[in-house]
């Protein structure tokens, strides 16, 4: 082939996201827990513990209103949701009902140009309003989740721990509390 000739593909309205029969995490387009869940559900990470035999499976999530705008793109902040799946790892037994990891925002990010701007040389210009990238895994007794957080337009790479057996009994609490509205959970989630 001519390296001076170059074949353009039209992809048109293949574009949309539709649904793929199969998938075990979609976003949650309509109800309680779009908010935080309903634009994207994306970017998995598993693990299985040497004291459970189901399969944890972490995945990044944000809702139509986690966008904000940074030299001229639209970037979406994100949470750690969570579910559990069975020992052969592909059917959902549990979808916990809010994020297990988020960072809560009394500010709003920029969603224009103009707006980033005029962040940029606000009070928040250097806050934590980010997360991306979950990854999860074991050692010994410890459940590690290594991510990136920073500011609107930085990041840098983190790393949480927790003993396995105390994340086992936060997600059975969790799976508890997801059965009830969620109006009824939130205090007791965040303190969780």
């Amino acid at each position: 082939m001519n390296d001076d000739v170059r074949e353009e593909k039209v992809i048109g309205p293949a574009l949309q996201a539709t649904p793929v029969p199969g998938y075990l995490i979609e976003p949650v387009v309509n109800g309680p827990s779009s908010w935080w869940e309903g634009h994207h559900a994306s970017n998995p990470c598993a693990v299985r513990l040497s004291c459970d035999p189901r399969v944890f499976l972490g995945y990044r999530a944000g809702g139509a209103g986690d966008y904000f705008r940074i030299k001229g793109h639209d970037v979406w902040r994100s949470h750690l949701g969570m579910t559990v799946l069975n020992v052969t790892g592909d059917k959902v037994v549990h979808r916990l009902a809010l994020p297990i990891m988020e960072k809560e925002l009394d500010f709003m990010l920029p969603q224009t140009e103009a707006e980033f701007a005029a962040y940029k040389q606000g009070p928040h210009a250097d806050a934590v309003a980010v997360l991306h990238d979950f990854r999860l895994w074991e050692d010994n007794e410890w459940l590690y989740c290594i991510y990136h957080e920073g500011a609107v337009d930085s990041c840098f790479d983190c790393i949480v721990r927790m003993r396995a057996t105390d994340f086992l009994a936060k997600i059975g609490r969790s799976v508890e509390l997801s059965a009830r509205p969620l109006a009824e959970i939130m205090s007791e989630w965040r303190k969780l």
